[in-house]
């Protein structure tokens, strides 16, 4: 599910494109993941620091819809690289503390609550309806 919708990203030639986060579940304890398929589970999720996310970077990924949460297929290579990831607004109030910026991205300024999360590069999407 993509809950962050399109994210513009820099490439080094200075051209930007859109980048997804897809969440495929929140980490239970002493149980396979859990499926995240609302808003409000996606919030409490960020906000118990569970969500499970991967990042995607590619050439013509698709940009999601604002507003709905949308269910993608996709695929990727990962070769070591991460990407830093802000919680949504509203889970910033948890009292389970955060993993924070990928090493080595520096903060942009502003506040906010972030974490890392693994991410594929090469990447295609594609849009499930369900």
């Amino acid at each position: 599910m993509n809950f962050h919708g399109a994210i513009t990203e820099r490439i080094a030639d200075g051209t930007t494109r859109s980048t997804l986060v897809i969440t495929v579940g929140a980490d239970r304890e002493s149980a396979l993941p859990a499926l995240v398929k609302t808003w409000d589970e996606f919030v409490a999720a960020e906000r118990a620091r569970t969500t499970l996310v991967v990042a995607l970077s590619g050439a013509n990924l698709p940009v999601p819809a604002a507003g709905t949460p949308q269910t993608f297929e996709f695929s990727g290579v990962y070769d070591g690289q991460v990407r830093t990831i802000m919680r949504v607004p509203g889970a910033e109030d948890s009292t389970t503390p955060d993993s924070g910026r990928c090493k080595g991205e520096q903060p942009r300024g502003g506040g906010g609550s972030f974490y890392c999360a693994p991410l594929l590069v090469s990447a295609t999407a594609e849009l499930v309806n369900r």
